[in-house]
């Protein structure tokens, strides 16, 4: 295999000499300047030191040794929630060592000498210039903006209507009001339109890759062109190796040989350029790989058996043996909750005239917390399952019976419930339209 980059990974790369120059003296910092430079370079990033929406998932408040506490200056006071600072930070960290080919620091302890090398090869792939290289910075140093109290806040004040996600906040304040990111105003017109254009097209990779999203959501990020797309989904890719950044600093804990195998299944099935033959691509391949779908199955004639490929999507199943788990648990839920999971997850979004789909956020980390809680893969599954088919029932009240898309239903304080009282999730509740995005939430 070729190597991604030469030692010099900016020098390298095609593009104006003094911007090369630049870059290269950024990635030739250590890990801690190298990020310090970073907020002086984007001032916008210092946005990350206040409070924010933390994820269910792991800690919700930054650890004694966190990187934000050694990046931001005593003129810069640092939130404990403040955990996305962390998560960018350690995404950062990630892309420089793979850059640079260093890994001194031990940044992708759990990832083989051959995922690394596949690693940076995509980074070669995608990244192929100077300005590539700015942008894909930029964009992970920027990735979760939207996640901050202050821009929410600030969003609220200048549109009448919540934005639909932290993506798209990001995306209306980058696109009316850019004085707020100086960084991005910096950055060549084509960068800027590329970036945009990434923010604007309503996917989530990692919702993709835990089969959390549906495949209507598949449909903006195909209709950009290749540029755009690919570095949109690189961003992605290095955002979910750092997501335990708050928990590990500086290292990824997620980047393994079977997240990455996921992640680059995921980004081909993508090429395929139809949503829903795409989405039934990738999810066969999870559902096979621990068992649960033959190399013939058309799992789209099979609500079932789709329903099974994305649960051992959403379950983060790799294993065999795990597929063995998952079906004796789908075997022994009530039938009714088999019925409405059955019925929900195989609701594409695409059809006018089926039932609207729902997206149960943060599905995925009630999964991981409730299996963590009661530390038994097929229980913890076991209860995932229950709620979620609850939560399915109780959003349907609330959602249009047909039409396009999806409506977003919101677990994250189910998620949270999970980690201490796993047994209660299982509890019926109300649904309602709530918080900064106006999804619909569990009245617990």
């Amino acid at each position: 295999m070729k190597e991604a980059f030469e030692d010099k990974a900016a020098d390298g790369l095609p593009g104006d000499p003094v911007k090369k120059a630049r870059l290269q003296a950024l990635l030739d910092l250590d890990n801690v300047s190298f990020l310090k430079e970073i907020v002086k370079l984007y001032p916008e990033a210092k946005l990350l030191a206040g409070p924010a929406i933390p994820s269910p998932e792991r800690n919700d408040k930054l650890v004694p040794q966190a990187l934000a506490y050694q990046v931001f200056d005593e003129a810069t006071p640092v939130h404990e929630t403040a955990v996305e600072a962390d998560r960018t930070f350690t995404s950062l960290v990630l892309l420089r060592s793979a850059l640079t080919n260093t890994v001194k620091g031990g940044e992708f302890p759990k990832l083989s000498d051959q995922g690394y090398e596949d690693l940076r090869k995509m980074n070669a792939d995608i990244i192929r210039t100077a300005d590539d290289l700015e942008l894909m910075i930029y964009s992970l140093t920027a990735q979760d903006l939207g996640k901050t109290i202050k821009l929410l806040n600030d969003h609220d004040t200048h549109f009448t209507e919540s934005a639909r996600d932290h993506d798209h906040l990001l995306y209306e304040m980058n696109a009316e009001y850019p004085q707020y990111f100086p960084g991005f105003e910096a950055l060549p017109g084509s960068s800027q339109a590329s970036y945009l254009a990434g923010l604007d097209s309503d996917f989530n990779l990692g919702q993709f890759v835990q089969g959390e999203n549906l495949p209507c959501n598949l449909q903006k990020i195909m209709q950009l062109d290749q540029h755009a797309r690919d570095i949109r989904i690189l961003t992605e890719i290095y955002d979910f190796m750092g997501a335990a950044g708050h928990a590990v600093p500086g290292k990824s804990i997620l980047a393994t040989d079977e997240n990455l195998y996921a992640y680059r299944t995921a980004f081909d099935a993508l090429a395929l350029g139809d949503p829903l033959k795409s989405y039934a691509v990738y999810m066969h391949q999870r559902g096979a790989r621990v068992g649960l779908a033959g190399s013939g199955d058309d799992i789209l004639a099979d609500k079932e058996k789709f329903a099974l490929c994305r649960i051992a999507a959403l379950s983060r199943a790799f294993t065999q043996d795990q597929g063995a788990q998952i079906r004796a648990v789908w075997d022994a839920l009530p039938p009714a909750d088999r019925a409405t999971l059955t019925e929900e997850m195989a609701i594409t979004g695409l059809n006018r005239d089926e039932k609207r789909g729902i997206l149960v956020y943060y599905s995925p980390g009630l999964i991981s917390n409730t299996i963590a809680a009661v530390k038994d893969f097929s229980k913890g599954l076991d209860l995932g399952l229950r709620a979620i088919a609850n939560t399915y029932r109780a959003a349907r009240v609330c959602t249009p019976e047909t039409g396009y898309g999806q409506t977003t239903m919101d677990v994250n304080d189910l998620a949270k419930q999970a980690k201490t009282a796993p047994e209660k999730i299982v509890e019926p509740h109300k649904a309602a339209p709530a918080g900064p995005f106006k999804r619909l939430v569990l009245e617990m």
